[in-house]
């Protein structure tokens, strides 16, 4: 790391991120170094031209331990109307950035036009040897922020990205292995146990976090097949869980904005017992529209009708589970029929929905194909469409087995 000269304060960036108490850094774009150019450039200006915050670019102007009830709003007010004395920066202002370190866990945060950025990478280091790609025979390999070389004794992969434990070449197991990602990025260390629990916790992390970059909105699969959205808001997040039929089971608002989202997420999730490794990513967008169907649709249920064109006339059943629907069909008699008999779907929609929740599926023997694919809405229909396979399946299987020919009856012996 390239160090810069702080301009004021008590801390160095050392006791910031390694000291024991509560703190905050005030950083400002060095306008003697290559950073001078994005000085007071918007977050979405910066990263238009290919650009994140660099810590090189960046000096320490101010540090201080930090207040109970001190945070990144009260250090924006206190940098802008009440400059510490020893305070020799300009007013806080965009592209400055606030580091917060509380109970030990460190936020970096870009002032942006509205509001603030998290930058999760701010602190990271260039790495000290470039390595193409970590594999299960890499030897000699220097890892940042640890001495000597090791090399590869086994890898694991989850989600679709491989993370391996590494050994020191020259002390072996006289010294704690690490686990590093495919780039060669330290992802857990002091490990006695290779992927113990604890190392499986911070990979979740880790990935997590990768998958969170940036993100305003993100949704999982949880290991009961649950579900887990959560979404930025002005206070803090806002955030919802599934079942797996997409019915609300509970929810809340973490009012913490100075937190990133992984960090709520691992929070929230920790709270009901929910470790971050179990869980799945999934698209925000599809849920989202999954759930308003489940929540438009209140109920699916069946009918049969002697008469399909004229249901009053004859016999007709109606809140039928389909399974009941099939038995009931079979039974009307041929011979008795009024019109042609048939089995329909009842979507239960809101009164202000543009199409009939009845629908007629089956008649005469035949899938109603031609007036299905003809109106969108029931061809698009997740409900329509899997009972229509169900009724092909089981029809087709009845026909089959009366096409096929009977054993002959064996003449009874004298």
């Amino acid at each position: 790391m390239v160090k810069i000269e702080q301009t004021g304060g008590r801390l160095t960036e050392e006791e910031i991120l390694h000291g024991k108490e509560d703190a905050y850094g005030i950083y400002q774009i060095n306008r003697k170094g290559a950073g001078r150019d994005y000085a007071f450039l918007s977050f979405d200006s910066l990263r238009s031209k290919g650009k994140v915050p660099e810590r090189t670019e960046y000096q320490l102007v101010y540090s201080d331990i930090l207040g109970a009830d001190e945070n990144r709003d009260s250090l924006f007010t206190k940098f802008n109307i009440a400059h510490p004395d020893d305070f020799t920066g300009h007013s806080l202002s965009v592209s400055d950035i606030i580091l917060i370190k509380r109970n030990g866990k460190v936020n970096v945060s870009y002032v942006d036009m509205i509001g603030f950025a998290p930058l999760p990478d701010f602190y990271k280091e260039p790495s000290l040897r470039v390595v193409e790609q970590i594999t299960e025979s890499t030897k000699g390999f220097t890892a940042e922020g640890h001495f000597g070389t090791w090399h590869s004794i086994q890898m694991q992969e989850f989600h679709n990205e491989k993370f391996f434990q590494m050994r020191h070449d020259e002390f072996g197991e006289q010294v704690a292995d690490i686990i590093v990602n495919e780039q060669g990025q330290v992802i857990a260390e002091d490990l006695w146990h290779g992927f113990s629990p604890e190392a499986m916790k911070l990979i979740g992390e880790y990935l997590l976090s990768k998958s969170l970059y940036q993100k305003k909105e993100v949704a999982y699969l949880l290991p009961d097949n649950g579900y887990f959205m959560i979404h930025e808001t002005d206070g803090g997040y806002d955030y919802t869980f599934y079942n797996h039929e997409f019915k609300e089971l509970d929810g809340g608002v973490y009012d913490n904005p100075e937190v990133s989202i992984a960090e709520a997420t691992e929070d929230i999730l920790n709270d009901e017992g929910i470790t971050i490794e179990n869980i799945r990513e999934t698209d925000y967008e599809q849920l989202e529209q999954d759930i308003e169907e489940a929540e438009y649709i209140v109920k699916v249920d069946f009918y049969v009708a002697e008469c399909s064109e004229f249901p009053s006339l004859g016999e007709y059943h109606e809140g039928l589970t389909l399974d009941e629907a099939i038995k009931i069909y079979e039974k009307i008699p041929e011979e008795r029929m009024h019109g042609r008999k048939g089995i329909g779907i009842d979507l239960h929609f809101p009164e202000e929905n543009l199409y009939p929740g009845k629908c007629s599926l089956f008649e005469g023997g035949e899938i109603c194909r031609e007036f299905l694919d003809i109106v969108p809405f029931y061809k698009e229909n997740k409900e329509v469409q899997k009972a229509v396979n169900y009724l092909e399946n089981h029809f087709n299987k009845k026909e089959k087995s009366l096409m096929k020919p009977k054993k002959p009856e064996q003449a009874p012996r004298l």
